[in-house]
């Protein structure tokens, strides 16, 4: 957060994503799948991330 309580428009964040699949008879079906919440990155440059 920024002065005033505004976000800052530079920073970056991550989400984790997690799927499991099944295969059977050579095809693969999606049986569950879950994500987080936005993961803010703070580092002194994140674009590396």
């Amino acid at each position: 957060m920024r002065k005033k309580g505004r976000p800052n428009p530079d920073q970056r964040y991550f989400m984790a994503i997690v799927a499991l699949h099944a295969q059977s008879g050579g095809k693969s079906y999606p049986v569950c799948a879950a994500g987080t919440e936005k993961i803010i990155v703070r580092a002194s440059n994140p674009g590396q991330f």
